[in-house]
């Protein structure tokens, strides 16, 4: 906004994937089914890292630029319960999610969004978004 009028440029955006954010806990419960029978039970739970969403906060505004959630993989079956997770803590950075079949679609829509300044991702993947990739190290 300059002189009271609205701007048309465009607001800066950071994809960041959920991987960044969550933590993966399993948890195994054994019950008895018959006399002589056990069954272990395993379970996922997805837990925000406060940590991380902190840090996230305080870059994003220190910089000015919008961030967004991007789901695929394991969790975006279960996005809209994590976005609520999310909703419901203090610490919620993001303004919007999205959910993408792979990360490789993110990719494909990275040389038609001019406002999509980067992508925040595992440093294993990070790469994969040529110059726009970056890992939650290279952010301060």
């Amino acid at each position: 906004m300059q002189s009271g009028d609205l701007s048309n440029a465009p607001t800066f955006r950071y994809y960041v994937t959920a991987e960044v954010v969550f933590h993966k806990a399993e948890k195994s419960e054994e019950s008895k089914t018959g006399w002589f029978s056990r069954m272990l039970n395993r379970k996922v739970a997805w837990t925000p890292n406060l940590r991380v969403l902190s840090h996230l906060w305080r870059w994003s505004s220190n910089i000015g630029a919008r961030l967004e959630l991007v789901f695929y993989g394991d969790l975006a079956e279960d996005a809209e319960f994590l976005w609520e997770l999310l909703e419901k803590s203090a610490a919620n950075p993001f303004s919007d999610w999205h959910e993408f079949e792979s990360p490789r679609q993110v990719q494909s829509i990275l040389p038609y969004r001019p406002d999509l300044m980067g992508v925040i991702d595992l440093p294993e993947r990070s790469a994969m978004y040529g110059g726009r990739g970056l890992r939650l190290e290279d952010i301060r």
